[in-house]
């Protein structure tokens, strides 16, 4: 558990750093490391959270999934409707 905190706050400094390819990278760290909620947690709502809000203009699909996902369920509802 300590060694995820240390790597999550360590990886939360970077995100200003962090490029569009760096996703694939995200995404392969969740996959072989999150393994509790509280790595899920700081991981995902901090660093990933900042990145994809970070790169808004280049990833607008992917920015707006995660900001539906950040909705109260009833706007979340709405937002999904076609």
């Amino acid at each position: 558990m300590e060694e995820s905190f240390v790597a999550c706050d360590w990886s939360e400094r970077l995100t200003k750093k962090f490029e569009p390819s760096d996703f694939e990278i995200l995404e392969r760290w969740i996959k072989n490391y999150v393994n509790n909620w509280a790595s899920c947690d700081s991981l995902c709502n901090h660093t990933v959270g900042d990145f994809v809000m970070s790169k808004k203009a280049v990833m607008p699909r992917t920015a707006l999934r995660y900001a539906i996902e950040k909705m109260p369920d009833e706007l979340k509802k709405q937002a999904m409707i076609k």
